[in-house]
């Protein structure tokens, strides 16, 4: 293996815990590695332990691990290791533990490295076997988490009110680092110097309180309710792309507008961030968003609310997405 290689893949190389120690060496000695592969490879608890060693010495720059299709989960003490140095590491953003026969009794060390970490933005534990209990702690970890976006929890199990509140808790991940962690961390440095950012972010529901039974964390086409008929409107004229001026709600005054003014022609409008004001009114917008879904009467208010806060998340990302794209084409 090239000592400067940017990755290393062994996907079922039949490395077993026996092989742990040469790649824990390797990890150390390179320092250009970013990305490491080990699925299939029979690895259990005291494999990942010396994993987790050559990590924390030598994984500064490493920003994926796939450890999927192992038995990590064989004994707690190797996802604990993991997650020890997960806590404290600030590159890896991609974390891949799917089958790995990870039980609820891991899910207090994975909810652990979930409140302290703010680095990874992608988990992936589907088809472990986390259970009630462990997905209640990873909910826990997840409360005071800002940079995980996506949290893959399939065939474990879990409650469904508690995915439902994970959900939540992405989907308001989403709106406050649309790009990943790292937008997250400038936005969050802004935030001390920015009140309006500040109060904005205050508004965010705490997502503790759990969802009705019989909510699905998922996409679902029932129509809203007849009562919040003047909301589905409200929503369906103020988030239309990115182009359009948002309408102004009463405590936010009115929008800039590309329109001619019915003033005289000497009255011309203040000079501001457009970008930086429309960013604004649509988290603040999906904040509201969230904060009627928390608080929803019935189930199917909920989904109705969920639906147009995912609407949301789409056509953020899709605008963070262009507008990343337009930099890239002017820079060229």
């Amino acid at each position: 293996m090239a000592q400067d290689s940017a990755a290393l893949s062994l996907a079922y190389a039949s490395v077993g815990d026996d092989g742990c120690t040469a790649i824990a060496r390797y990890m150390r000695e390179n320092v250009m590695l970013r990305t490491l592969d080990l699925r299939g490879n029979n690895i259990r608890a005291d494999g990942l332990v010396v994993l987790a060693h050559g990590l924390r010495s030598g994984g500064s720059n490493m920003t994926s691990v796939c450890f999927k299709w192992n038995q990590i989960g064989s004994h707690p003490r190797g996802v604990q290791a993991l997650c020890d140095v997960l806590k404290d590491n600030e590159s890896i953003t991609h974390v891949d533990l799917r089958n790995n026969k990870i039980g609820a009794d891991c899910g207090a060390f994975l909810g652990d490295m979930l409140r302290h970490n703010s680095t990874v933005t992608h988990l992936d534990l589907s088809w472990n076997d986390l259970g009630i209990e462990g997905g209640k702690a990873i909910l826990d970890g997840m409360q005071a988490n800002h940079s995980l976006i996506d949290c893959q929890l399939s065939g474990n199990r879990i409650a469904e009110d508690t995915l439902h509140a994970i959900a939540f808790i992405l989907r308001r991940n989403r709106q406050t680092a649309p790009m990943g962690a790292s937008t997250f961390r400038q936005e969050r440095g802004m935030t001390t110097q920015d009140p309006t950012a500040a109060g904005a972010a205050a508004a965010s529901p705490s997502p503790t309180s759990p969802a009705s039974p019989g909510v699905s964390p998922g996409r679902s086409t029932t129509p809203a309710s007849p009562g919040f008929g003047s909301t589905a409107r409200s929503v369906n004229m103020n988030v239309p792309s990115e182009a359009a001026a948002p309408s102004p709600s009463p405590k936010e005054g009115p929008a800039t507008s590309n329109l001619p003014a019915a003033t005289p022609a000497k009255v011309q409008p203040p000079v501001h961030d457009e970008a930086g004001s429309e960013a604004v009114f649509h988290r603040t917008a999906t904040l509201k968003l969230l904060q009627r879904e928390q608080n929803h009467s019935n189930a199917e208010d909920a989904r109705f609310f969920g639906e147009v806060a995912e609407y949301i998340d789409l056509l953020q990302l899709d605008v963070a997405r262009n507008k990343k794209y337009r930099m890239d084409a002017e820079e060229r």
